[in-house]
């Protein structure tokens, strides 16, 4: 509204002249008491005051000419004059966070440390540079098991009964129309993958020893497969089918899968699909709808460990570090030994360091400034 570079009152402007004794330095300061100065009133030597003219605040000292009219103001700072602004309009809402832009992340971050207090400090550049991280924070698999929810898996498959040698895929059908509850709004739901899918081993062991006994990747699809052909509206027989085709690395399949999954289970537990489908669509190049899906599961179970740890890995592979780790740290409030999320919470904030520190330098050689040493920084604060 005013520019530091335009002065409030110049000095030809004959509003308070300095030989008008309107408010001299013996003058006791104005009482909220005083009847206003009104626009028919003027004094002989001033200019009528504008009905545009702010009126005198009781907390605004007065505008002399002279420094020498106010020494024993010298040590208090006066407030800056207020002037009559027009309402502002309240800010517009956050972007939804897949349009987000990086700069978003640090206030996300801090909107993170209000609501995980106690979180842990910041490494120092000496730290960093010491333990060097690694250039990139790799994704990782996750998957909320349905025992987890509360199901007993051997009640939806049968898990003793002898299957043979044959191999069966699990192959799920849609019986039903698109909707916004099988997420059809998302492309990845229906496009074809963008990147390959690579096959998620890690989870192997996971679905062959669903019950604690290990069994055979084919064996484990024959009896998914009879498992659907006995209900295919399971919520726990599809989610276990979208596993399979995780574990093959196969995309499409396990996308099918998972919406059926999401129209046919219950509400309170669409999280389990929810983190594997954030899972298959990062994997097959829909990294923001991954960020889509997660907030929903977010949503639906905000205390899940595996949610926040989920979502943390989905935008540390994207390189919003500083949002990552927000996640990481409130993985760590709900599970604190989780190593795991240590770990990742310092690749990113040392990669953020590192980086702000190479921003500094390439700044001050830019402006022919020698480089400020940064690796005094204090331990323990908030951020860099």
């Amino acid at each position: 509204l005013i520019s530091k570079d335009t002065p409030l009152i110049s000095k030809d402007t004959p509003l308070i002249s300095k030989d008008t004794p309107l408010i001299s330095k013996d003058t006791p300061p104005i009482s909220k008491d005083t009847p206003p100065i009104f626009k028919d009133t003027p004094s002989k030597d001033t200019h009528p005051i504008s009905k545009d003219t702010p009126p005198i605040s009781k907390d605004t000292p007065p505008i002399l000419d002279t420094p020498q009219d106010h020494k024993d103001d010298q040590n208090t700072q006066a407030p800056p004059p207020t002037a009559q602004a027009p309402p502002i309009a309240p800010p517009p809402p956050d972007p939804p966070l897949q349009h987000g832009p990086k700069t978003r992340d640090e206030a996300l971050e801090e909107r993170k440390r209000k609501q995980f207090p106690g979180q842990r400090a910041w490494p120092t550049l000496e730290d960093c540079t010491q333990t060097p991280p690694p250039r990139h924070i790799l994704f990782t698999s996750t998957w909320l098991s349905v025992s987890a929810k509360g199901a007993n898996v051997k009640e939806y498959v049968d898990l003793k009964s002898d299957v043979g040698n044959v191999t069966n895929l699990p192959h799920c059908n849609a019986n039903f129309e698109k909707s916004k509850r099988t997420l059809d709004y998302l492309a990845g739901m229906e496009s074809p993958p963008l990147t390959e899918y690579k096959a998620e081993r890690g989870l192997q062991e996971v679905l062959c020893k669903i019950d604690g006994t290990y069994r055979t990747l084919d064996d484990m699809a024959t009896r998914i497969h009879r498992a659907l052909t006995m209900n295919s509206t399971s919520w726990v027989v599809t989610n276990l089918a979208a596993l399979y085709w995780r574990v093959v690395g196969q995309g499409p399949p396990a996308v099918q899968c998972l919406k059926n999954a999401l129209h046919y289970g219950p509400d309170n537990m669409r999280d389990v699909a929810y983190v594997s489908l954030a899972n298959v669509l990062y994997r097959t190049g829909y990294e923001q709808d991954a960020a889509v899906v997660m907030q929903l599961s977010l949503e639906a179970s905000p205390t899940l460990v595996v949610n926040h740890f989920t979502m943390a890995n989905v935008l540390a592979a994207q390189g919003y570090l500083r949002e990552a780790a927000g996640f990481y740290e409130s993985t760590l409030h709900y599970q604190p030994e989780f190593e795991p999320a240590a770990e990742r919470l310092r690749i990113a904030r040392c990669l953020v360091v590192m980086s702000k520190a190479q921003s500094e330098r390439s700044s001050n050689h830019g402006n022919g400034t020698n480089a400020t040493n940064t690796t005094n920084t204090t331990r323990g604060s908030s951020q860099p």
